[in-house]
């Protein structure tokens, strides 16, 4: 559930931030002993972004033994350019990438990929 704040009402409307949806995110899939982490925030040195490739999504979690990317996003929040390449080699490689928007949305994207457990016949 996204916690909400006077500060995020917006012309009236109640607008959720990608860091209130990435925590949801983080709580349930924890909540559900999915094994996830978020990437860690890139340091500006000098002027300079340091410390983490561009693109790289915000979670990370071990789904059924498959590695998996989620990328977090506000509903009318789209990928950039490094994004959508780093997920796709992501999946390329044989991980799993999603892109969310909410929790409900994660349940149902991993209910639609209707995989088995790594090593599972």
């Amino acid at each position: 559930m996204i916690r909400w704040s006077a500060s995020r009402i917006r012309n009236g409307k109640v607008v959720a931030r990608e860091s209130d949806i990435q925590d949801a995110l983080l709580a349930h899939m924890r909540r559900r002993k999915i094994f996830c982490w978020e990437d860690c925030q890139p340091k500006q040195v000098g002027g300079k972004r340091v410390g983490s490739t561009k693109g790289v999504s915000d979670l990370h979690a071990i789904y059924l033994g498959w590695p998996m990317a989620v990328e977090v996003k506000r509903p009318e929040g789209q990928l950039s350019v490094a994004q959508f390449n780093w997920l796709t080699e992501f999946r390329a490689e044989g991980g799993i990438a999603i892109v969310c928007t909410s929790v409900e949305d994660f349940e149902r994207q991993i209910q639609d990929l209707r995989i088995r457990p790594r090593g599972a016949c």
